[in-house]
């Protein structure tokens, strides 16, 4: 039980961390995603949370911080992911009534 405690406190700490860092540093976000792209954020943060939880089940929590760690960068680049669709969206929507 105190592993999944630690490991869902541990995957929320990073969310919150991820939007911290992106309020302070999002430009850099939207063009480090516009490479790395949303498909590989996707596999990279299940895998992220697969190693966080099966960390801290097992009790090995220094493996689980380093999940935590992936996890941050990992929701950070997918903030400035969804920025970049956003925006195109938008570019988008403009080119087609122009």
């Amino acid at each position: 039980m105190n592993g999944l405690l630690f490991a869902l406190v541990a995957i929320g700490t990073a969310f919150l961390v991820s939007g911290e860092l992106y309020d302070r540093r999002g430009d850099q976000s939207i063009t480090v995603s516009a490479i790395t792209g949303l498909t590989s954020n996707v596999i990279y943060s299940a895998a992220a949370i697969g190693l966080v939880l099966s960390s801290a089940m097992g009790g090995n929590y220094g493996l689980a911080i380093v999940g935590v760690l992936l996890l941050i960068l990992l929701f950070f680049l997918a903030r400035g992911n969804l920025e970049l669709l956003k925006e195109s969206e938008i570019r988008a929507k403009i080119a087609g009534q122009a």
